[in-house]
């Protein structure tokens, strides 16, 4: 078996969640990017984790320290250097309500499961009130290259479809149960990055592009789309997708790029910040 069927059964297990669906829309080819779980606990807490696609096998070194970032003004991110010799398999990130945050991933030499980086302090559910929190992020480079690549879904499809484009595959429907498919159309995109921050907020509260986005008035960054809205019941939360671009030089990218996964600690001193790659 090889070991990309090794890495995604660790993910067909009985309690598995199915994820919500990144993908990438390059003119007629279809990649996966990245997925998204979200899953209720049986003691009414959530989680909530970013992993590489679970079909694809990736890489990652392990990073020398974790990041600590200013509490204002601008942030100059550089991102920690990694330790050589030190790697993992499809490692992911996970926040979870009581307060933790979480790197996991496969050892590259018998895909067990491993801790890839120490738990870091997150925010708790408690710690909500009127303003949001971002808890997780993944910068995506807007490059096929970077990608393993998917069928399109057909033309009959009835999940959730959320497609950022001027000429989208499918209409646009958000209007059943379960997980959302979200499709990054490159031809309207700029030549460089996508960035996902996951907004957790009161469900009474809506994040868009003119209110109630945790981001300061000088942020030089494109928006792309409207925010995409998950209401829990028990517990009572909300969790919002929101994509946007950094703002900056379009470059012509014709090599495989590197994924950031970004875990936001509780005092921005103890971020959990790494990169995976495409394998081989």
């Amino acid at each position: 078996m090889s070991n990309i069927h090794r890495v995604s059964d660790q993910f067909y297990k009985t309690n598995h969640v199915w994820p919500h669906r990144i993908l990438l829309r390059d003119q007629k080819n279809w990649f996966r990017v990245l997925d998204v779980q979200t899953k209720v606990e049986k003691n009414h807490s959530i989680s909530v984790y970013v992993k590489p696609p679970f079909e694809g096998l990736y890489i990652a070194e392990k990073p020398s320290h974790k990041l600590s970032l200013p509490k204002d003004g601008f942030v100059d991110i550089k991102l920690p250097i990694s330790t050589n010799g030190t790697s993992t398999l499809n490692p992911y990130l996970s926040w979870h309500s009581s307060g933790k945050l979480h790197a996991n991933g496969f050892s590259d030499i018998n895909l067990k499961k491993e801790v890839f980086l120490k738990d870091s302090e997150a925010i708790k559910l408690e710690d909500l009130s009127t303003s949001p929190h971002i808890i997780l992020s993944a910068v995506m480079p807007v490059n096929s290259l970077s990608y393993y690549p998917t069928t399109p879904p057909p033309s009959n499809f009835e999940g959730n479809y959320f497609e950022i484009s001027n000429n989208p595959h499918l209409p646009n429907k958000l209007d059943r149960q379960g997980n959302i498919n979200i499709i990054l159309d490159r031809a309207c995109l700029k030549q460089t990055h996508i960035v996902l921050d996951l907004i957790l907020h009161s469900p009474d509260m809506d994040v868009s592009i003119e209110e109630n986005l945790p981001y300061p008035n000088n942020a030089e960054i494109l928006f792309v789309s409207h925010p995409i809205k998950l209401t829990f019941s028990d517990p009572k939360v909300a969790l919002s997708f929101f994509f946007y671009q950094p703002i900056g030089k379009s470059i012509k990218i014709v090599q495989k790029e590197k994924i950031i996964l970004w875990g936001r600690s509780k005092n921005q001193d103890q971020d959990l910040l790494f990169q995976v790659v495409k394998f081989p």
